[in-house]
């Protein structure tokens, strides 16, 4: 168990990093961060990741539960950051998601600042309401019969010895 020093608030976070990278090498990743304050016994929240199925896609999901006497102080964020590092460093491959109910202004933020963005196109149904979707590292979307942006070639270039650009067509 490794302790975490997070924030000018004297928080902290204390996690079961270094036993769950292990678990992260055999595909069932999870990482649990603790948040108290220091020199205080009583947990104000906890965050975490635990593996799940999206929409067909193997995802990280990220989850974070907060005491309402820890509400509005911004530490759902920090922890929220603290294990989305560990995921980054140690399951870079899969991508992290956070749901999120639409009405949460506050748990969109958390989720923001921990790097995941919108993905509307993941919207749908959760267990007991709307989930909003929040993501990051998704596979990148290309159309059926597009070329990747990544693989495309520039449409306009020099030939060898010619001082005029020739316009291609893109290919289908």
């Amino acid at each position: 168990m490794r302790a975490v020093p997070r924030g000018a608030g004297g928080t902290w976070c204390s996690g079961v990093e270094d036993q769950d990278a292990e678990r992260a090498e055999r595909g069932r990743p999870r990482c649990v961060a603790f948040v108290r304050r220091h020199g205080s016994a009583p947990q104000l929240g906890f965050c975490g990741i635990k593996p799940m199925e999206l929409q067909g896609m193997q995802v990280l999901n990220l989850f974070y539960r907060f005491a309402t006497s820890a509400w509005g102080q911004g530490l759902a964020g920090e922890a929220a950051t603290v294990v989305a590092a560990w995921a980054f460093r140690n399951v870079p491959d899969v991508p992290l998601i956070a749901r999120v109910r639409p009405n949460n202004i506050a748990s969109q933020r958390a989720a923001v600042r921990a790097g995941p963005t919108r993905a509307k196109h993941l919207d749908g149904p959760g267990y007991d309401g709307c989930d909003w979707i929040y993501a990051a590292g998704l596979p990148h979307r290309v159309a059926p019969g597009a070329v990747s942006p990544a693989v495309r070639r520039p449409a306009v270039s020099h030939q060898v010895g010619s001082e005029r650009p020739v316009r291609r067509l893109p290919r289908r």
